[in-house]
């Protein structure tokens, strides 16, 4: 399961980690503890990792333009062993953020919710103006995507969404197929039906 999250705005590497930090606390249950950071190149495929918490010194430099920043926790798959994870990338505008979860299959997917409300507060007691929220099964969001056309449903990885939330007053309509589960002060959580 991906929860993906777009802020507008570009992040230092200050906000970058205590971003990271309130999503890992959001996601404990499915996340765990950070073990280890990786900066990877995916046009080369070279990568440098280090333990947590030495590691988070690599969360303090900026990427370069072909790298991709993770934190991986201690959470594993039991079927495919992927680990928990979460993936930042910034556009020097807005900066994007990708929780996955190996959550099991068999889990009724409402017990999320309350992780999701607790994403979506922590964020908005960050200095993100303007976030979006996204989650369902292989959904991504990279920091092209702008909050409004998340909350609107119109990016490119829609139909994967299972959950979206945001601040209440960017939602001047529910996407189709949405209805709200959850209003926790300005922050609404709105589920596929």
């Amino acid at each position: 399961m991906n929860v993906a999250i777009v802020l507008e705005r570009a992040t230092s590497p200050a906000d970058r980690l205590t971003t990271i930090s309130a999503l890992a606390t959001a996601f404990a249950r499915f996340f765990g503890e950070p073990q280890e950071v990786c900066r990877i190149n995916y046009v080369t495929g070279a990568s440098e990792c280090e333990a947590w918490p030495a590691g988070q010194r690599l969360l303090e430099e900026e990427p370069g333009k072909h790298e991709l920043l993770f934190v991986y926790g201690d959470r594993t798959a039991p079927l495919d062993g992927s680990r928990s994870s979460i993936h930042t990338e910034s556009n020097g505008v807005r900066a994007s953020f990708v929780v996955s979860l190996p959550v099991p299959l068999n889990l009724p997917l409402a017990q999320l919710e309350p992780q999701l409300l607790n994403a979506a507060e922590a964020i908005s007691r960050s200095e993100a103006d303007t976030f979006a929220i996204a989650a369902g099964w292989e959904l991504e969001l990279d920091a092209d995507v702008r909050p409004q056309d998340v909350l609107q449903g119109s990016f490119p990885d829609f139909p994967l969404c299972r959950w979206l939330a945001g601040p209440t007053p960017l939602f001047s309509r529910e996407p189709t197929g949405f209805a709200a589960v959850n209003r926790s002060g300005d922050i609404t959580l709105l589920r596929r039906v």
